[in-house]
């Protein structure tokens, strides 16, 4: 069995358990800077480095992929300010988010 899978699993169950513990004491500054932290953009990187993947690639796809979170952030943000329903603005945003990921992946790629 390759313990490397074991140890991402536990790193990434640690991320989520350090999210969840600052969400319950409401510190939603933590709760966003964690997520935003580009740790795992560079943990991607040095694989595809490590492997032998497309280097420039991986940063134009990286690039597409935040921007398109941001985008869906802003989305977020004005239907909910707007709706003052966070579940119909999140369903909204979700979905326009994963429309513009699938054309980004059928046609950019």
């Amino acid at each position: 069995m390759d313990l490397s899978f074991l140890f991402h699993f536990i790193l990434g169950g640690i991320l989520f358990t350090i999210i969840h513990h600052f969400a319950k004491s409401k510190n939603t500054v933590i709760c966003s800077i964690i997520p935003a932290f580009p740790t795992l953009c560079i943990v991607g990187l040095l694989y595809l480095i490590y492997y032998g993947g497309n280097i420039d690639n991986y940063i134009k796809n990286t690039i597409l992929t935040f921007s398109t979170v941001v985008l869906f952030l802003v989305i977020l943000f004005l239907l909910n300010q707007h709706t003052n329903n966070i579940q119909t603005s999140l369903f909204l945003s979700i979905i326009i988010y994963l429309c513009i990921i699938i054309h980004y992946n059928f046609h950019l790629n």
